[in-house]
């Protein structure tokens, strides 16, 4: 009896407490681990997404830089916009490493930005380029694929990307026109997601872009007043071009050119009782071309 009371006075365990404790700091110890472990993975998985999603907004700023530089129009080039679809946009711009060699001293490249949708859960977007020496602008190369061959450099500027994921059909670029020679806003849309079946859910970056050095198509405006019954007069002064360029005027009748017709203001001498179909083309100095509604006319 006092031998037992002084072996519990000096706190000795029995193996059975023994197993019972270290099977309690085990399980302390198992659970721990498993949160580290747990923690670990999140935040992994957290600096990857940020990651992600960096490289997906740093490959929009600069598709916005590169459209802010859009390349001057010319006679040869009027519209500087090459292909615009719902996935692909190939367009000219000012190479800022310049200047180029050779005769191409505007420092002018072909730049195409397009998304391989091939993997829906990681779509990837692609900016390829194409540079040159010569003074005039070469053929465009192939783009019916997603890269394509024949470019001098081809990118991955983000990867990641769900805008067509689980059949949905969201457009990379939108645009504020169907016709290339009208297109001067340009709007972007970019789902990023490292992992679409996990939370947290896409991410969304979207950006918009007025090209201000776009050349715009030229509106062509006129007014009709028959004098007498062998003449009708016309006006072209409600016609305008966007940038304030001069404009030639060109006057039309039932789709044949009037020979000498040109001015903004034209008499045009017509057969008493005669019925005409009378149009005004006009022209920036890019060679744009902007057309009026016909307007009919019967004289006498």
């Amino acid at each position: 009896m006092i031998r037992s009371r002084l072996r519990d006075e000096r706190g000795e365990m029995s193996l059975i407490e023994l197993l019972v404790a270290i099977s309690i700091f085990a399980g302390v110890l198992g659970a721990t681990l498993m949160t580290f472990v747990t923690f670990d993975t999140l935040n992994r998985r957290t600096v990857d997404r940020t990651a992600s999603q960096d490289s997906a907004r740093t490959a929009v700023d600069g598709l916005a830089r590169a459209l802010r530089n859009l390349a001057s129009p010319t006679i040869a080039q009027p519209q500087a916009v090459d292909k615009a679809t719902d996935y692909d946009l190939i367009f000219q711009t000012v190479d800022s490493v310049g200047p180029n060699a050779g005769a191409n001293a505007a420092n002018v490249k072909r730049v195409r930005w397009c998304l391989d949708a091939s993997t829906p859960t990681n779509e990837k977007l692609y900016v390829q380029e194409q540079k040159w020496t010569s003074q005039g602008t070469p053929a465009l190369p192939a783009n019916g694929t997603c890269p394509g061959s024949g470019w001098d450099t081809t990118t991955i500027m983000a990867s990641n990307l769900t805008n067509t994921y689980g059949g949905q059909a969201r457009p990379l670029f939108t645009f504020n026109s169907g016709s290339l020679l009208s297109i001067n806003e340009i709007h972007v849309d970019v789902y990023s997601d490292l992992d679409p079946v996990k939370k947290p859910n896409e991410t969304h970056i979207t950006t918009g872009v007025f090209m201000r050095n776009q050349n715009q198509v030229p509106i062509a405006a006129f007014t009709k007043a028959v004098s007498g019954t062998t003449s009708i007069v016309l006006n072209g002064s409600a016609s305008y071009d966007p940038e304030g360029q001069g404009l030639r005027y060109v006057w039309w009748d039932n789709g044949t050119k009037i020979l000498n017709g040109d001015g903004i203001t034209f008499t045009y001498p017509v057969t008493s009782g005669s019925t005409h179909a009378l149009q005004l083309r006009v022209f920036d100095p890019a060679g744009l071309e902007g057309d009026s509604p016909i307007q009919t006319v019967k004289v006498g």
